[in-house]
């Protein structure tokens, strides 16, 4: 997972804009990449797969993982 978020925090997204690049920002859209769309999840088949995925990101796991990734950007951005 680390090398994934690594990866997505250099080449993910919206990455490659001067003012992203490297960024608290950076570092959140990152995390949210990740969970919104390669994050493990399970199901019987893609749609339900699917469907997992995006109820852990609303309401989950994910998307307690996506606060804390937004309060640490918050904290990191204030110093």
């Amino acid at each position: 997972m680390r090398d994934s978020l690594h990866n997505l925090f250099e080449r993910g997204k919206g990455q490659e804009i001067p003012a992203i690049r490297h960024s608290s920002w950076a570092a959140f859209n990152a995390v949210t990449e990740f969970v919104d769309h390669y994050r493990s999840t399970r199901g019987r088949n893609d749609h339900e797969r699917g469907s997992n995925r995006l109820e852990s990101a609303w309401f989950g796991s994910g998307n307690r993982l996506k606060q804390q990734a937004f309060r640490l950007a918050l904290d990191m951005a204030a110093n």
